[in-house]
């Protein structure tokens, strides 16, 4: 099954060919209750992980990745940029 992508995860491979990672809730939340409690603190941030694939995969340019981000994201949405350049290190060892 083909997974379809959205938002800051496709512009980020189009544009860079690399594979995105997301990690954050950058949501909203509301009430229709009058009176109601306050939302819960949001997260602090986005986590943008990037991995290069394909024929950049030598290097990938964090700034450029950081502008598209910010180009697709609500003002209001903090986030931080991670660039992944080798395999995950192994959990346990």
């Amino acid at each position: 099954m083909a997974r379809y992508e959205t938002g800051p995860r496709r512009a980020l491979r189009l544009a860079l060919d690399v594979r995105a990672e997301i990690v954050g809730d950058g949501g909203a939340v509301w009430s229709d209750t009058a009176g109601s409690d306050l939302p819960p603190a949001p997260d602090a941030e986005l986590l943008v992980r990037v991995v290069p694939e394909g024929a950049r995969a030598e290097r990938v340019d964090a700034d450029r990745v950081h502008e598209i981000v910010r180009a697709m994201c609500p003002v209001h949405v903090a986030f931080r940029v991670e660039v992944v350049t080798g395999p995950p290190a192994e959990e346990g060892s």
